[in-house]
């Protein structure tokens, strides 16, 4: 904390008048930026009128903000690490949980409508919202961890044969 508010400007003191603890100051910081996060990730959901179109998007603009946001994501994922380890990490803190939930809802609305105009098998929502998720969440972690030469189409194209030529009708 001391060094915190001296890059800040700050006394020690008038820091922990704003925040109690570091962990408090870490929670702060992550939920700013997780709030910002799901403002980009809003607004992706709301554009398009084909889902899968907007789906697409989504992916892009997703891998988007996995690169402009992947220090706090890095920070997110490990902790902080010193004399206390911070434990709000993936799925532990229930605010941060809250924001994943309503993204996944949001999903889970698309492919709802995708479904109720005939475009999308007659699946359960839910759980195409999360499989699509783990999908992209595990191409786009691979592809930043070994960076490769494939284009936006062939990154789309991969989404596209596996994911939607499974749910398509």
């Amino acid at each position: 904390m001391k060094e915190i508010a001296e890059k800040a400007d700050f006394a020690t003191g008038t820091l922990y008048s704003f925040f109690e603890s570091k962990e408090a100051l870490y929670k702060a910081l992550l939920m700013d930026q997780c709030v910002k996060m799901g403002r980009v990730f809003d607004a992706a959901l709301d554009e398009g009128d084909n889902e899968q179109e907007t789906l697409l998007d989504f992916v892009h603009t997703k891998e988007r903000v996995f690169h402009e946001y992947r220090h706090i994501l890095e920070l997110y994922s490990t902790g902080l690490k010193g004399e206390d380890l911070v434990i709000i990490r993936a799925g532990q803190d229930a605010d941060v949980r809250g924001l994943y939930d309503k993204l996944l809802e949001r999903l889970s609305g698309v492919f709802q409508k995708g479904i109720d105009r005939g475009l999308f098998r007659p699946l359960d929502s839910d759980q195409m919202a999360l499989g699509f998720e783990g999908l992209t969440n595990a191409f786009l972690a691979d592809w930043r961890q070994r960076p490769t030469k494939l284009s936006k189409n062939e990154k789309e194209s991969i989404v596209k044969e596996l994911f939607f030529d499974g749910i398509n009708i």
